[in-house]
């Protein structure tokens, strides 16, 4: 009996079936059916299911699995910076990793 009402409802997960089971007002399912849901297992859900692969979110799928870190400028790399409107191009003589302090010498022309 449970697995036709399973089959009906069209494979929904136990939850979901409650929530139907409720919204019918309990009209057309046996009166022990919470008792009998605690231990139905479908075999159909169980089958298709049970055997898939991981599926990755889209941003894993594009992006990567981990962010990627910026490269960080090293004492004596030559940078372009544009913070506040305010362009420079200098050589780098100290920087910290997290990128956050960055002291720029100005190049001559």
């Amino acid at each position: 009996m449970l697995q036709a009402l399973h089959d009906k409802w069209g494979h929904p997960s136990n939850s979901k079936l409650i929530q139907i089971y409720r919204a019918q007002n309990r009209v057309g399912f046996p009166t022990n059916f919470l008792a009998l849901l605690n231990c139905f297992r479908c075999k159909v859900c169980a089958f298709c299911k049970g055997a898939r692969e991981y599926r990755r979110s889209t941003r894993v799928q594009l992006h990567g699995p981990h962010k990627t870190l910026a490269a960080v400028p090293a004492p004596g790399d030559i940078v372009f910076r544009n913070s506040n409107g305010d362009s420079t191009i200098g050589e780098v003589t100290a920087a910290l990793l997290d990128n956050l302090f960055t002291v720029l010498m100005p190049t001559v022309k």
